[in-house]
């Protein structure tokens, strides 16, 4: 999750069992869940490979991202929740953060952001169904830096979502998110595009 394994980095169950000096067991039920979770996918050897997302992929899972988040961003500024000013708290602290390692932080308070905008949506379903995209989403954003490329542009867009959930105008609101995912899914998709295929 934090990217220290490249996308098309190669997996061997006997090879992980000596590095974490464990037996093959736990590993093989790891790397079974990891799997089921579209973190890595088996190759001939028997092996994995550190899931590589094509720009199908991408484009796929930032279309979702966007129309749940847009759709959580309409609802919480008809509904103007209390999470409307703890996104502003974690917006201040990605502030900061942005100038320290390690960048996992700024990731780890983006992540929390968006968790914030779909519980301030109110819907239940749409924060399920977020959830159930978290794990792909931590690991293909870690991988591709989507917010730590453009500072700036991050943090002003962040900024936009905030004063129109407070204005309590949904349309700016569902656009300025669909426009913020729209920018950093475009990142995500040039970042694996030039990313070198990694072997061993």
């Amino acid at each position: 999750m934090e990217g220290r394994l490249a996308p098309g980095e190669r997996l061997r169950e006997t090879v992980l069992a000596e590095e974490l000096r464990v037996s093959r067991t736990p590993v093989r039920d790891a790397l079974r869940r990891l799997e089921q979770d579209r973190l890595i996918t088996p190759v001939p050897g028997p092996a994995y490979e550190v899931y590589r997302p094509t720009v199908v992929d991408l484009e796929d899972l930032y279309a979702a991202r966007s129309i749940l988040e847009g759709g959580a961003a309409r609802l919480a500024a008809l509904r103007k929740p209390p999470e409307i000013d703890q996104m502003s708290h974690v917006l201040d602290e990605m502030v900061l953060s942005y100038d320290q390692k390690p960048s996992h932080r700024v990731l780890d308070l983006d992540m929390r952001f968006h968790e914030l905008l779909m519980l301030a949506g109110g819907n239940p379903v749409l924060v399920e169904l977020h959830n159930h995209l978290a794990v792909r989403l931590r690991h293909v954003r870690s991988q591709s830096g989507d917010i730590t490329v453009r500072r700036h542009q991050v943090l002003e867009q962040h900024r936009q979502i905030l004063n129109a959930l407070r204005r309590g105008d949904p349309n700016e609101a569902e656009q300025a998110t669909r426009a913020h995912i729209a920018a950093v899914g475009e990142i995500a998709r040039q970042a694996f595009a030039e990313r070198p295929i990694v072997r061993r």
